[in-house]
């Protein structure tokens, strides 16, 4: 996966531009902590779902599922791009977005460990 900066420099095809930019990713200041979490959804069964911060330049999906009381019942991997919006008993229905940044609708099943 690249960073931002490799995909920044890939796009430039100028010198000129490709020093400036060079140089304006030298000159951003790296933050020393990021987010806890990057989003939260909740379950029709009543588990609260949080999702892992993406660091910058990163497309990671994971998601650590909880119970009422707290408890770790699970981790998981979500595609990229998929933002769930109903999460059932044994499935995830979402928007997935393509290269494009077109919407979809797609749902998973969920195979829960016995």
């Amino acid at each position: 996966m690249k960073t931002l900066r490799e995909r920044a420099l890939a796009a430039v095809t100028n010198d000129d531009r490709r020093r400036r930019t060079e140089q304006f990713y030298r000159d951003i200041p790296v933050p020393e902590t990021f987010p806890a979490y990057g989003g939260i959804a909740v379950s029709v069964e009543g588990y609260l779902w949080v999702r892992e911060y993406d660091l910058p330049g990163t497309e990671a999906n994971n998601w650590s599922v909880f119970d009422a009381e707290g408890t770790l019942l699970g981790t998981l991997e979500l595609p990229p791009r998929f933002q769930p919006l109903d999460i059932g008993p044994d499935y995830v229905l979402g928007l997935w977005r393509d290269a494009d940044d077109v919407e979809r609708v797609r749902m998973y099943d969920l195979v829960k460990p016995e």
